[in-house]
């Protein structure tokens, strides 16, 4: 028989970091309107019913689907971004640890976050074939 882990740790109200045995994700919204991002490249988001309990929309997003959509470029880009602001947000960690570790800890989390994220993209954009400039033989 698996064994399953999962907790949500509240950070801020409309904030929570979610933990299991797989992925580190993070949940921005409320309960009625949300987006839940993971480390296994997995964006959710999902908008309720407020008093039903039923959800009017959820859409499931996977970055492996994102070759498709956009170009190397974009995803280089794209991962260049995330590398950065995973690499200030770590620094500000570093900085926080001294005087709330609690916090710190959790900033340290966030970056490899965003850095596991920029990763995904930067492989995302390796893994996809160029098209071939001239498929002429001389």
């Amino acid at each position: 028989m698996g064994t399953r882990f999962r907790k949500s740790i509240k950070i801020t109200p409309g904030v929570k970091l979610n933990l299991n045995k797989k992925s580190v994700g993070f949940t921005i919204g409320t309960r009625n309107a949300r987006v839940t991002l993971n480390s296994r490249g997995r964006m959710t988001t999902s908008v309720g019913i407020p008093g039903t309990g039923l959800p009017a929309f959820k859409k499931v997003t996977k970055i492996g689907g994102l070759k498709s959509r956009y170009s190397n470029k974009t995803l280089k880009r794209f991962s260049v971004i995330f590398y950065i602001l995973g690499a200030l947000l770590a620094v500000m960690a570093l900085l926080l640890i001294i005087e709330a570790p609690a916090a710190g800890i959790l900033f340290l989390i966030f970056a490899g976050l965003l850095i596991f994220m920029g990763r995904q993209y930067s492989k995302a954009a390796s893994d996809k074939k160029e098209e071939p400039e001239s498929n002429q033989t001389e």
